[in-house]
């Protein structure tokens, strides 16, 4: 494979603004599945919780933006495996539903909305990740999975920041944490 296939397929993840068919054909080769058997994920199959979800981010950045909110429905929505156990997991990228970031529309003047949701059976997935992250960076062993580690930025007031309780902690004030995915658990570690 050549070196700038695979710099590509690192900077797609990393922006998490990549096609879904290249998400599916990447995806297939990780997991050992043959094209003929891996079917990307259509808008239409997703559960009618998401679908909902991003109908309502891309109205309200329709509603505040001239500019096209979307090009293809999937966009923001990537296609992984992030316990490597050969299914089509979901990550969600609010700030990337629309054709740019938003406040009050994808994001607040903070952050976004990021989500995973874990495929549970075929075609049929449970959101396992839903938190407001000030920033974030994910890395992959291997481009589509599995998932080694999320570092994000969140609010310093939340119990994972470990605030000091004399402080009086304001929307700007955020801390690191690095967060893992394990035998279906998720574990958080402030960054010091």
């Amino acid at each position: 494979m050549s070196h700038n296939r695979q710099a590509r397929r690192a900077s797609a993840v990393q922006s998490l603004t990549l096609a879904a068919g290249l998400a599916a054909l990447m995806l297939s080769f990780q997991a050992g599945v043959s094209i003929a058997q891996y079917q990307p994920v259509k808008f239409q199959e997703l559960p009618a919780e998401l679908r909902s979800y991003v109908k309502e981010i891309r109205g309200r950045c329709k509603d505040l933006a001239e500019d096209p909110v979307a090009d293809d429905s999937m966009q923001g929505i990537v296609e992984v495996d992030i316990d490597k156990d050969g299914q089509q997991d979901l990550i969600v990228d609010a700030e990337y539903l629309c054709s740019r970031r938003m406040a009050g529309a994808n994001c607040t003047n903070r952050g976004c909305d990021f989500q995973i949701w874990r495929e549970v059976g075929e075609r049929r997935w449970q959101k396992i990740f839903d938190e407001h992250l000030y920033d974030r960076y994910i890395s992959f062993g291997n481009s589509y999975g599995p998932l080694k580690f999320l570092v994000a930025k969140i609010y310093g007031g939340r119990p994972e920041c470990k605030p000091d309780p004399s402080e009086n902690y304001t929307s700007g004030m955020s801390c690191d944490v690095l967060v893992r995915y394990h035998d279906g658990k998720w574990t958080w570690e402030k960054l010091e």
